[in-house]
């Protein structure tokens, strides 16, 4: 029978609420209460209230010496922090955990805890590192013969193929998730690859393929009552919307997102469907509303210290303050991106941090504004970063040689992976031929 998410969800609530008192510190639970307790705090975004549970539930573990029951604890709080930006605190956690598996030769806890740890290096920007970890669980996985799990590290293998823009190889691991997920009746991770597969075809500019199975993923979730991961499907059906041009239609799609996120009261997912909404309007120019949406959508990322998030609608801001010439502005919101792009070490999001500082110093002085750009340029950078970099100079300057070097760097991204937003750099370069 298949698993209703909602009402599974619901019984919890119920069950969870009504039998555990407010202030949780004062009596003690057991162990399998609190964490179930924390996982629907979880499910609705409430993170720093799960944290907190999770964080008593393991210095009860500490108190009673269970090793176990500490392993446990710190990949839940891990879990947690993770999706909080936390990157350092949650390697830690798994880390320590790892040690206790390994030592009591749990193989399946050990892949489960490999996988983790290489989410922490995909979110940081570390793909080799990341594909590395996918790697070692997969060859457990395999000598376990664990279907479900090799399933899982598929898919995501496949995610960081398509980070790469290496859609080809995106394309074939995440295919056969789709085929695993299929074989398994696993329905939920075949939602979830039809997500992933969406998110292939959006990148290569194949919106009609992207609209197509994004619709398959938001019919899947909806029949299994996922609320949660409903919302994210109306939210890719919305964001393909929007890059045709479609803005009512994005608006409606934007809009179911935000409200059925509102009504499962997930934070994070609320954060998510403000930023899209930011996004359209500042495409409609409609700044107050654009403006009005992004700073929903950061003030959320900042109570639940979503640290990638932040930092990318942050410079979301920052671009509509430059469109609307507010140098001043956008120079506080840049400032607070730049801090928090350096804690998290994720290279793109430090890359668009530095070229919008320096898009903030054209206002007042270009010569500074053009060595600050031309800085940026190094071996580090991918073929789409040079060539913005050079796009950006040749706007700054007028220089045609910049211009030719950003046709041939935007040339060389697209001919690696076909990707929609290069192409339009493309089309735009061109045109002024």
């Amino acid at each position: 029978m298949e698993l209703n998410y909602s009402e599974q969800y619901r019984g919890r609530v119920r069950i969870l609420w009504l039998s555990s008192p407010d202030d949780f510190h004062q009596t003690f639970h057991p162990h399998q209460l609190l964490q179930r307790k924390a996982e629907v705090l979880d499910i609705i975004g409430d993170w720093n209230q799960a944290e907190a549970i999770h964080r008593y539930s393991l210095e009860l573990a500490e108190v009673q010496k269970d090793e176990r029951l500490q392993a446990e604890g710190q990949v839940l709080l891990a879990g947690v922090l993770f999706k909080k930006g936390r990157y350092s605190e949650t390697y830690d956690l798994l880390g320590k955990a790892l040690k206790y598996y390994e030592r009591v030769d749990d193989q399946q806890a050990v892949g489960r805890i490999l996988a983790e740890i290489g989410n922490v290096h995909r979110a940081q920007g570390d793909y080799d590192r990341a594909m590395e970890f996918y790697q070692r669980h997969l060859k457990i996985a395999e000598a376990l013969e664990d279907n479900y799990a090799i399933s899982q590290t598929v898919g995501n293998m496949g995610n960081i193929y398509r980070v790469r823009g290496q859609h080809a190889q995106a394309l074939a691991y995440t295919l056969k998730f789709l085929q695993n997920a299929q074989e398994l009746g696993d329905k939920r991770n075949l939602g979830v690859a039809y997500g992933v597969l969406g998110n292939i075809y959006r990148h290569q500019g194949l919106l009609d393929k992207a609209m197509e199975v994004y619709r398959r993923q938001l019919v899947i979730m909806t029949e299994l009552g996922d609320i949660r991961s409903r919302t994210y499907a109306l939210g890719n059906v919305g964001r393909i919307y929007l890059l045709q041009y479609n803005y009512p239609m994005a608006r409606e799609y934007y809009s179911r997102h935000l409200a059925l996120a509102e009504e499962l009261g997930d934070k994070r997912s609320i954060s998510f469907a403000e930023g899209s909404l930011g996004g359209l309007y500042k495409a409609l120019l409609a700044f107050p509303k654009a403006l009005n949406h992004y700073q929903r959508a950061i003030d959320l990322c900042r109570e639940l210290k979503l640290r990638p998030e932040l930092a990318e609608n942050l410079n979301q801001m920052v671009e509509l303050f430059l469109l609307q010439g507010k140098a001043g502005q956008a120079k506080q919101l840049n400032a607070e991106a730049l801090e928090v792009a350096a804690e998290i070490g994720k290279q793109e999001i430090k890359f668009a941090s530095r070229l919008l500082q320096a898009r903030i110093a054209a206002q007042s002085d270009r010569t500074a504004a053009e060595g600050m750009m031309r800085a940026l340029v190094d071996d580090r950078l991918n073929h789409s970063q040079t060539a913005e970099v050079c796009y950006q100079l040749f706007k700054l300057t007028g220089d045609f040689d910049d211009k030719r070097k950003a046709r041939v760097a935007y040339q060389s991204a697209y001919n690696a992976a076909p990707d929609l937003a290069v192409r339009l750099r493309l089309e735009e370069l061109t045109e002024m031929e």
